[in-house]
């Protein structure tokens, strides 16, 4: 999609520029060494620095470790040799993520090198063994700012079966990435951008001066509504926005701040810090608009509480693009206007496309403000990829089980157990995260193509999807916020309009109708089941039966090349 496409384009200048750089410094030593004869060994060694990253992508393809180099905010995919490992990888190679292969196979590494060492965002690190009790030391963190947990069990190998790998393995890395701090970095929030602030005791000794605010009531169209600020005192955090909103004529105030020239870039939101009256209002941004594009605004509404201070959290995906209150639906999202010219409150009768704001209560009004800021939310630092049934099999009966899909009944090592267990660490260990339960893998050659994805929650979900599909959604969750602290299943969405349709927007839509697990007891959703202990193994007759079933025989005959 547009976004995707932006953001490599966007790296890939940044590495021009970085090398063009690099070359220009190295001239300039050339010069200086040829008037300094002593000066030589220094430009020796910038210029193996210059060339560090074409000897390192040298080394990939021949399958050595990368030299020389190491990556900043990368993302360290473990399980990376595997078939989800390396779809994962793929696309997250060609987003322009730094992506780190990690893994126990040094042969398997090596191939793996082998195949994306055309990549100049790519590195491996081997020797990572996760066993239980033992951490990774901090070192294989370097560079590191978010995990993806592609790995999964062997059902020929009994050193690396399901309990080993699915539960003990993905401790150690929860508790290896806990104690190297990676959930502290980049991606795991940041720094506010402050855009105006009223409250003094939180500015010291050094005064900012105050913004200046403009009337932009309904008298430029011949209304009868008006609005003021008024003096803040010395003793007083914040400032108030205050008027009479008149519904003859045009019905609005507004006040707006001019010429901020501010990027939004890097951040997820704007906050503010009100105290209301009961009413609705609305926050505007007006973007830097190339000169082949109409003007227009990006606003989002919010509720006040009378006489109460609230904290307001606007994401950008909230605000709409408007001309007057009119919807643009066919405008760019505010990540493809970053550029921001001014900022503005509005209080309207009118919230969209002419109908009634439903809190718009006219006549007198005030709107206490103390503080407006760019917000940058959290990104999951880890994000495990399970499997869809495994709540529902912790949650139902024996009885039920045997009435439910093969691998339910199967339950081959535990898998279903394993897997829950370690999710339930997961969610527990205040680590900002995301869990993905992926329903049937196919192979693409027979999916007919991309599709877009459906998610659900309370694990109820079947169907299928790709591993190209799935590691579309595993891209999102590292990059969105609105992925961190939520468990949820996907599959592909079979119906006709979705072909092609994987895109940011079909993502973003599925996961906003997503519950945070910390919320889910008070938006009428069970709470999680606790893990259940091992059911008994089944006999090897039961197995047989199982096996016969024709849903396992369809899929065996879909993915010839055997089981995760």
């Amino acid at each position: 999609d547009t976004f995707a496409i932006a953001r490599l384009i966007f790296f890939r200048l940044r590495k021009l520029k970085m090398r063009v750089a690099s070359y220009l410094k190295f001239l300039v030593f050339l010069i200086d060494g040829i008037h300094r004869p002593s000066f030589f060994p220094k430009l020796v060694a910038h210029s193996i620095i210059i060339h560090s990253n074409k000897i390192s992508n040298l080394s990939m393809k021949i399958g050595l470790p990368k030299i020389f180099s190491a990556p900043t905010d990368g993302v360290l995919v473990v399980g990376a040799t595997g078939r989800i490992g390396r779809e994962v990888m793929r696309t997250l190679l060609e987003s322009g993520r730094n992506v780190v292969a990690a893994g126990k196979d040094s042969k398997k590494l090596k191939e793996t090198a082998k195949e994306f060492g055309k990549f100049d965002n790519f590195w491996i690190r081997e020797n990572i063994f996760l066993t239980a009790g033992k951490d990774l030391p901090a070192s294989s963190f370097e560079g590191i700012s978010q995990v993806v947990s592609c790995i999964g069990p062997s059902f020929k190998d009994p050193n690396f079966d399901s309990k080993s790998v699915d539960f003990e393995a993905n401790l150690s890395l929860l508790s290896s990435l806990k104690k190297a701090g990676v959930e502290k970095r980049s991606r795991s929030g940041g720094k506010e951008f402050e855009l105006v602030n009223y409250d003094q005791s939180s500015q010291g000794s050094k005064k900012r001066k105050p913004p200046h605010w403009t009337r932009l009531d309904d008298v430029i169209m011949g209304g009868k509504s008006s609005s003021f600020w008024r003096d803040q005192n010395d003793n007083e955090n914040f400032k108030r926005w205050f008027g009479q909103l008149k519904v003859e004529g045009g019905g609005f105030c507004g006040t707006i701040i001019k010429d901020m020239d501010f990027d939004l870039s890097g951040y997820d939101g704007v906050r503010l810090m009100v105290r209301g009256d009961g009413n609705r209002y609305k926050f505007r941004i007006k973007p830097i608009t190339p000169a082949f594009e109409n003007e227009f605004l990006y606003q989002a509404s919010f509720d006040t509480v009378k006489d109460g201070w609230i904290e307001v959290k606007l994401p950008f995906e909230s605000f709409t693009a408007v001309k007057r209150s009119d919807v643009l639906y066919d405008a760019p999202c505010v990540s493809e206007r970053p550029k921001i010219t001014s900022i503005g409150i509005i209080l309207s009768r009118f919230e969209y496309n002419s109908l009634e704001n439903p809190k718009c209560q006219p006549g007198d009004f005030a709107l206490d403000l103390q503080y407006i800021g760019l917000y940058r939310s959290k990104r999951p630092a880890l994000v495990m990829i399970s499997s869809a049934a495994s709540e529902r099999f912790n949650r139902i009966s024996e009885e039920q089980r045997k009435m439910d899909v093969p691998i339910v009944k199967l339950n081959p090592q535990g898998v279903l157990n394993w897997k829950y267990k370690a999710e339930t660490e997961i969610r527990k260990s205040g680590v900002p995260y995301a869990i993905v339960r992926p329903v049937g893998l196919i192979p693409e050659e027979n999916a007919g193509g991309v599709r877009g994805v459906r998610f659900e929650q309370m694990d109820e979900l079947s169907g299928c999807i790709t591993r190209e599909e799935l590691s579309k959604v595993i891209l999102h969750c590292l990059e969105e916020p609105e992925f961190e602290g939520k468990t949820f299943e996907v599959r592909r969405d079979e119906a006709e309009i979705a072909k092609d349709q994987l895109n940011r927007k079909n993502i973003m839509r599925e996961v906003k109708l997503l519950v945070n697990d910390r919320d889910r007891s008070v938006n009428g959703m069970l709470p999680f089941p606790f893990p259940k202990d091992l059911p008994k193994e089944l006999s090897e007759d039961e197995v047989k039966q199982i096996l016969q079933d024709p849903r396992v025989v369809a899929q065996q005959k879909r993915d010839s090349k055997g089981p995760e």
